[in-house]
């Protein structure tokens, strides 16, 4: 309640505080005077998360010899905070001792610069290995990167991985297809492309969506599949993949 002079006016501070991002909240008031006078005043607000940019997606950590001493490579990884606020960070998925370690798995974007994180891949054993970290943000939608590299011996070379190989297996995993082999994948499109050609009706999400023919657009990197994956864990796909020569 105020008071307004005659021919004058009064300013109302009018604060949004919202809790959770993502959120939209809309309010109406009435500002009512003695004489019968109504103003009716509608208040809007939308919450938004702080803007934190990753430099990479994907890590490529290339080949690395496996001999001793123990060799290793290592890659910098840049997260910018373009926001007005400090953004408290944290990198799940790292393990101390294992092949993909991280210098700083956590701490705090101040407001408008950016912080630096050294990543390292150090194999003990030939093959090719594929680990995705999560970045978690506070107030702000997780983002991932995906590392990959490889190791070898004078005994066993691996073909070298590439990123196309790490977003063809998302694209199979959303479909639940990411533990068949080659020659089932390959068994499922034939019987997929018989069924068309009799003209019969077939379910996409059975198929290989990574060939040409069946290829659609999947967000993989989207904020919904990040979400399933980062609950559902992501230990279980540490490990070597061994390609037949």
């Amino acid at each position: 309640s105020g008071i307004i002079p005659p021919d004058g006016e009064l300013t109302v501070a009018c604060q949004y505080r919202p809790k959770v991002t993502g959120t939209f909240t809309s309010d109406h008031y009435q500002v009512q005077t003695p004489g019968g006078n109504t103003v009716p005043i509608e208040c809007m607000g939308e919450a938004t998360g702080p803007d934190v940019q990753v430099s990479k997606e994907i890590i490529n950590f290339n080949d690395v010899p496996i001999e001793l001493p123990r060799k290793s490579s290592s890659r910098i990884l840049e997260l910018i905070n373009h926001s007005d606020v400090a953004v408290p960070y944290l990198l799940y998925g790292c393990e101390p001792n294992g092949l993909f370690t991280v210098s700083s798995p956590s701490g705090v974007l101040p407001p408008h610069l950016s912080a630096h994180i050294n990543l390292t891949f150090s194999p003990i054993e030939p093959g090719n290995y594929y680990k995705r970290i999560y970045i978690l943000l506070l107030n702000a939608a997780p983002t991932a990167i995906d590392l990959i590299g490889s190791g070898y011996n004078d005994k066993r070379r691996p073909l070298p991985i590439e990123p196309r190989f790490v977003h063809e297996y998302l694209q199979r995993e959303g479909r639940g297809l990411h533990r068949l082999s080659p020659e089932e994948l390959q068994q499922r499109n034939e019987t997929r492309r018989a069924a068309q050609e009799r003209g019969e009706a077939i379910d996409e999400e059975e198929f290989d969506p990574t060939t040409s023919d069946v290829a659609i657009g999947m967000d993989v990197r989207g904020e919904q599949a990040l979400m399933r994956a980062l609950f559902r864990g992501s230990a279980w796909r540490q490990g070597a993949v061994y390609f037949d020569e």
